[in-house]
């Protein structure tokens, strides 16, 4: 093979490898856009999750409330169903 073979082979061989790491090249953005997608995805999952989460707490607050509160209702009616006995009671004797 003469210079100019060796040469031509040389920038072939050159070239060959310039088109594989292009080639890589493309593979590797489109992995990174990939995972650049499922990132997003992932975010706006986490983000509908921390606002379910948020909402929960916010009914289970208003829950707990409502329970206190009916406690004491009951034990308000309690109190004043037993004075009126003790009244009633201290009336009849």
């Amino acid at each position: 093979m003469d210079a100019i073979g060796r040469r031509e082979e040389g920038e072939f061989v050159k070239q060959k490898r310039i088109d594989e790491l292009e080639e890589d090249l493309q593979k590797a953005e489109a992995k990174i856009g990939e995972l650049n997608e499922e990132l997003f995805k992932v975010r706006e999952r986490n983000l509908d999750l921390d606002f379910e989460k948020k909402s929960f707490d916010m009914k289970f607050a208003r829950v707990q409330k409502r329970i206190k509160d009916m406690e004491q209702y009951q034990y308000n009616s309690s109190s004043m169903s037993a004075a009126i006995k003790n009244k009633s009671d201290a009336d009849l004797a």
